[in-house]
């Protein structure tokens, strides 16, 4: 867990992970990346705007995340975040606001996750700032993940992308599908 935030509850759940639940557990064979590490999932990822037709207004930015078929919404039409006990999913819920060239945005009401998929456990309590930066054909993500339950304090990840010229290169995953226990041979490759 080397420069990794953790607290007493994170290195306890850390220590206890069993990789195993991934292959026995069906539930946990498909789970996708929650908001917070979904950016740094299998494969490409696809960015568009939608536009008000009426006001021609920016509304909102969506992603399409090749693992899984995932998709994400960052609205930026400056709709507030819901209450605490609403709904959390795995992209949660992100809003977004221009500061100068970087798009910052706040997300919260996320799943349980991963901080690091092989054992670093997330909270249902994550408060995910990213700020986007684009520089020629690169994007530069950085986030700040605040975790209250499993972090001592904020971790700090950046990444960088490049843009793919030609967008009909996008070739999408498909849906993950659940094997039984003994039904996968040993020398294929799982199917997403």
């Amino acid at each position: 867990y080397l420069e990794l935030p953790l607290n007493d509850a994170g290195r306890m759940r850390a220590d206890s992970y069993d990789a195993d639940r991934i292959s026995v557990v069906q539930e946990y064979q498909c789970r996708p990346h929650a908001a917070d590490y979904a950016m740094r999932g299998l494969g490409n990822i696809r960015i568009w705007r939608e536009i008000d037709q009426a006001t021609q207004r920016l509304i909102a930015f969506h992603l399409h995340f090749l693992a899984w078929d995932s998709e994400r919404t960052i609205y930026m039409d400056g709709r507030p975040h819901p209450a605490a006990y609403a709904l959390h999913t795995w992209m949660g819920f992100s809003t977004g606001v221009w500061e100068g060239n970087m798009l910052t945005v706040t997300t919260t009401h996320v799943k349980q996750g991963w901080h690091r998929r092989e054992n670093i456990p997330a909270s249902d309590e994550v408060t995910v700032i990213e700020h986007f930066v684009k520089h020629g054909d690169l994007l530069t993500h950085i986030t700040v993940t605040e975790d209250p339950i499993y972090l001592a304090e904020p971790l700090i990840k950046s990444e960088e992308f490049n843009l793919v010229p030609d967008p009909n290169t996008f070739n999408p995953f498909y849906p993950c599908d659940y094997v039984e226990e003994g039904e996968r041979d040993h020398d294929q490759v799982p199917s997403y």
